[in-house]
C-alpha cells in the first residue's frame, strides 16, 4: 500500500503557489564563493523561474523531492522528459549500489559454506553477480580467472537446475531449452527487459524477483542479477533525454547547472560519484578535498570534510535568507534547498569513497548525513541512495546486522530490495552462528 504523502508534499505545493516573484531583501557587497552561480541563488532571486520550470510537471517534481523516484518515472507525458530522466538517473545509481551489496554478500555467504550442494549453488550465484558487475566496469578483487572452477563444481551439482545453469553459462556451453529450466527462464527475462529499453515493461520482472530462485535448507537464494538489470534499464531511460537548464541541477548533488550537466555520464549514473570539482565549487579548499580523496581510510579526515561542508552551507543559508525575495525565502525554507543539497552532495561523496575502498570514511559521512528527525524514512533530506550507501558501508566494515536496518527502510519503498535484504540477512545469521561457535571454543 502506498503511503499517504507526507508534510513535505504540502510544503512543496505551498512553495509553488508563492513562487511568483518579488525583490531581494538585501544586496551584499560580497557573496560566498560559489554562491552567486548556484542553483539555490537562482531559485531565491528568481523564484518565477522555478514555477515556470515545473508548471507542467509538478507531480513528478513533488515525487522527486520527497524521494518517490519510481512514481516520478512512471508518470508520462511530453512535458515530463526532464523529470523522468532525472528520477531514472537516481534510480540507476540506487540499483547499481544495491547490486554491489548483494554480490558482495553472496560472495561472503559462499565463502562460509563447504562444497556441498548449498555451497555450489551459492558459489554459482555469487560468481554470476560478480561477473555482471565486473563486466559493467566495477572493480572487484575476487579471483575469477583460471578454468572457471566454480562452473566445474556446479556442473556436478545435484540441486535442481544448477547443473543445467552451469552448462548454459560455461564458455563451451551447450544448447539447453530455456523453457525447461526456471533459472534459464529468469536469465532470459533479464535479457528481454534490457532489450526492451522501457521501464514500463518491468512489472513482470518485479513480480518474479520477489520469489527465491532456490531454497536450500534455511537459506533462500534470490536472483543476483535483479538490481544490475534494474540499474541498466534505468540508466538507458536516463540517457534517452539530455537534461538541460534548471532541471539538471534541481534537487541534485550538484551546486550549479554547469556541474550538473557535466556530470551526466554513465559512470556517475552507475556509481553515484561526485567529482572533487563539485566540493571545490561550493567553496571547500582544494587541500581539504585532496586530503579526503587521496588519503587513507581515516575517520577524522572524513569528519573534517563534513565539518567544512556544513560550515560552507551554513554560510550559504545565512546569505540566502538575507538576500532572497519574500517568495525566494519561502522556496528556501519550504523545500529545504540547502539541506537537500547537503544530503545529496554528502551521499555522493560517501559513494565515491566506497568506490575508492574507503568504507570507514564512507560510513562516517553517511551517518553524519542522516536526518535524525526522521531516520527511518526516505525524504528530501534522507534520499534513497543514502540508505543504500549506509548499508554498503556497514557491510564492508563488518557490521552486517546494522546494514539490515538501512535495507529495511528501502524495502518499504522498493519491494525488489527483498533480494538484497534476504541475502544480507542470511549472511548475518551465518556470521552470528560462527561467533557463537567461536565463543564456545574459548
Amino acid at each position: 500500500m502506498r503511503k499517504a504523502p507526507k508534510k513535505n508534499y504540502m510544503s512543496f505545493v505551498l512553495a509553488t503557489l508563492v513562487a511568483c516573484g518579488g525583490q531581494a531583501v538585501e544586496e551584499l557587497d560580497e557573496l560566498p564563493f560559489g554562491f552567486e552561480g548556484s542553483t539555490i541563488n537562482t531559485l531565491i532571486t528568481e523564484p518565477a523561474l522555478f514555477q515556470a520550470e515545473i508548471q507542467d510537471s509538478r507531480d513528478a517534481w513533488v515525487a522527486i523531492h520527497r524521494g518517490d523516484l519510481t512514481e516520478a518515472v512512471a508518470l508520462s507525458g511530453e512535458a515530463l522528459a526532464n523529470s523522468r530522466a532525472r528520477a531514472a538517473a537516481e534510480l540507476s545509481s540506487l540499483h547499481y549500489r544495491l547490486a554491489q551489496i548483494q554480490a558482495e554478500a553472496l560472495v561472503s555467504l559462499a565463502e562460509t559454506q563447504s562444497p556441498t550442494a548449498r555451497g555450489t549453488a551459492l558459489s554459482l550465484l555469487s560468481h554470476i553477480a560478480i561477473h555482471e558487475m565486473s563486466d559493467a566496469g566495477f572493480s572487484y578483487n575476487f579471483n575469477l580467472e583460471g578454468d572457471y572452477p566454480w562452473l566445474t563444481e556446479a556442473l556436478d551439482s545435484n540441486v535442481d537446475h544448477v547443473s543445467a545453469a552451469a552448462v548454459y553459462l560455461h564458455p563451451e556451453n551447450q544448447a539447453i531449452p530455456v523453457e525447461d529450466n526456471p533459472f534459464l527462464q529468469r536469465l532470459s527475462m533479464h535479457g528481454e527487459a534490457i532489450e526492451a529499453r522501457d521501464t514500463g515493461s518491468l512489472q513482470a520482472l518485479y513480480e518474479a524477483v520477489r520469489a527465491p530462485l532456490w531454497e536450500l535448507g534455511s537459506i533462500r537464494l534470490y536472483d543476483p542479477q535483479t538490481h544490475f538489470t534494474l540499474g541498466n534499464i534505468y540508466q538507458l531511460e536516463a540517457e534517452k533525454h539530455q537534461v538541460t537548464g534548471l532541471s539538471s541541477a534541481l534537487f541534485s548533488p550538484c551546486p550549479n547547472q554547469i556541474s550538473a550537466q557535466s556530470s551526466s555520464n554513465p559512470n556517475v549514473l552507475r556509481n553515484g560519484d561526485t567529482c572533487a570539482d563539485q566540493l571545490i565549487e561550493i567553496g571547500l579548499e582544494s587541500g581539504v578535498v585532496s586530503a579526503m580523496l587521496e588519503g587513507e581510510d581515516d575517520l577524522q579526515t572524513a569528519r573534517t570534510l563534513v565539518h567544512h561542508v556544513d560550515e560552507v552551507l551554513d554560510g550559504w543559508r545565512n546569505v540566502a535568507l538575507r538576500t532572497a525575495s519574500p517568495d525566494g525565502a519561502a522556496l528556501l525554507t519550504s523545500l529545504s534547498l540547502v539541506e537537500n543539497l547537503r544530503a545529496k552532495l554528502l551521499v555522493s561523496v560517501a559513494g565515491n569513497l566506497l568506490n575508492l575502498e574507503r568504507p570507514h570514511q564512507a560510513l562516517a559521512i553517511a551517518q553524519a548525513t542522516l536526518d535524525i528527525t526522521n531516520p527511518r524514512e526516505v525524504s528530501s533530506t534522507n534520499p534513497a541512495l543514502l540508505f543504500a550507501v549506509l548499508a554498503h558501508a556497514q557491510l564492508r566494515t563488518g557490521h552486517t546486522r546494522e546494514a539490515l536496518d538501512a535495507l529495511e527502510v528501502l524495502s518499504e519503498n522498493f519491494p525488489s530490495v527483498i533480494t538484497v535484504d534476504e541475502t544480507v540477512g542470511d549472511l548475518a545469521v551465518v556470521e552470528g552462528l560462527h561467533r557463537i561457535g567461536d565463543s564456545k571454543e574459548l
